[in-house]
């Protein structure tokens, strides 16, 4: 009786264990059978379009076909354009690329320290999150006529980003909130240009646009942007560090204002051809260290600020020291540079210049210090203080402070008429050697 009772109880404990398994395999394939996530969807061999809205289905086959996706008023997840860069919806990625125009795309695009070889075409697009592509590794970037409001957050997240080719935003506004940068592409590595043009970038709480250490092989280009950071401690538009292959353009009506600190640093920066400041407005309010300041930098081929605005209310305008370039530096023609404060509107000290320095109908001043302050300042060809330059200064220092200064040929000043100082000195050439 024991026995058969002790049989009795295995077979219960059996029944009720195969009951309970049944129980479970049963609530998981309810679960399993519950639609997920898309990006974790992964659809059955020939069911790739499996979860996706129609948009997102011609999408797909504008990718496979090689061709742009023009989808008014179309709706297009963010997860959707990764699995495509991702190849986990294209068996065979097309050189195109994915190109997509009049869509609103909905969710963060997250690319983050993945390689595709994918290249990223937007056009009149609205993106409502952040584009993350820190650490990735793509071949292109590019978007035109598209609006960034992500609400908090950069708009593009793109430190450490790797391009192969060039990186472009075209007649673009952006305005985002609570971030550091409204554009990061701080350690970035760009194979061919950076090119931004007719683009708005807002940002009350940080920086435009940020490159520190940045290398872009080509060319930097800022082509009638309009920047406007109101807490711009580090600056508005700052590429310190960064090395450049090509050439500096801030040309054609670029724009930008910045409270608290500078427009533009670029401090320490390496460039391989030539500097051109042309047709820009750059402003700082509440700024003591500048408003354009490019100090450290070494520039392979000549440095020019001509038909510009550079003002700051609160010190230095132009702050060049320590400046080294291989061609030469011209200011003007109709360059206006004012600033306030003992240390000058326009820094040129200890500066180095393998060719010659010279202005060109410009006006620089400071009511309440020197206008020019390039003291031990080395130039090797001539140093032209005239050709229309006109300045104005305060203090017993000089207007134009050349002291310690050498210029290896000429020095030329010719028009003294032109200058004017509250104080007794206008030119300082103590200690200067011609």
């Amino acid at each position: 009786p024991i026995c058969l009772a002790q049989r009795k109880t295995d077979q219960d404990n059996l029944k009720a264990a195969v009951v309970e398994k049944r129980a479970s395999r049963d609530k998981t394939a309810a679960t399993d059978s519950q639609p997920g996530p898309p990006h974790k969807a992964t659809p059955p061999p020939g069911n790739r379009m499996a979860g996706l809205t129609e948009d997102e289905q011609n999408l797909l086959k504008s990718v496979e076909l090689g061709i742009p996706f023009f989808g008014s008023n179309a709706v297009i997840r963010g997860n959707v354009i990764r699995e495509i860069a991702l190849g986990d919806l294209v068996e065979k990625s097309n050189p195109n690329g994915v190109n997509i125009a009049g869509a609103h795309i909905k969710n963060a695009i997250i690319l983050g320290n993945v390689s595709s070889p994918v290249a990223l075409h937007f056009k009149s697009c609205t993106f409502e999150k952040t584009i993350m592509v820190r650490g990735a590794q793509l071949p292109l970037l590019r978007f035109e006529n598209c609006t960034f409001r992500p609400g908090w957050g950069e708009a593009i997240a793109a430190e450490g980003l790797q391009l192969s080719g060039a990186f472009s935003i075209h007649d673009c506004q952006i305005e985002v909130r609570n971030a550091n940068a409204a554009v990061d592409l701080d350690n970035a590595t760009i194979g061919s240009h950076l090119d931004i043009q007719r683009t708005t970038i807002i940002n009350p709480d940080g920086q435009c646009l940020s490159g520190d250490r940045a290398k872009i092989r080509s060319n930097l280009t800022l082509a009638g942007v309009v920047a406007k950071s109101a807490s711009a401690k580090l600056g508005a538009v700052r590429f310190s560090i960064a090395e450049i292959g090509g050439r500096i353009n801030l040309t054609e009506g670029t724009a930008i204002e910045a409270v608290g600190g500078p427009a533009v640093v670029l401090d320490g920066i390496k460039v391989g051809e030539d500097v051109h400041v042309r047709g820009i407005t750059a402003e700082a309010a509440k700024a003591r260290e500048g408003t354009f300041r490019i100090s450290g930098a070494e520039i392979n081929g000549a440095f020019t600020i001509s038909a510009s605005s550079i003002a700051n209310e609160g010190s230095v305008s132009v702050l060049c020291d320590r400046l080294r370039v291989r061609g030469s530096i011209m200011i003007g023609p109709l360059a206006t540079i004012s600033g306030v404060g003992s240390e000058g509107a326009l820094r040129l000290m200890g500066a180095r210049v393998d060719g010659s320095v010279s202005f060109s109908n410009a006006f620089v001043t400071n009511p309440s210090g020197p206008a020019i302050a390039a003291e031990t300042m080395v130039v090797d060809g001539h140093l032209h203080l005239n050709g229309g330059l006109k300045v104005a200064g305060a203090g017993d220092g000089g207007v134009i402070r050349l002291g310690g200064s050498r210029v290896g040929r000429r020095l030329q000043a010719d028009e003294a008429e032109t200058a004017e100082s509250t104080g007794d000195l206008i030119l300082d050439l103590g200690d200067a050697t011609v």
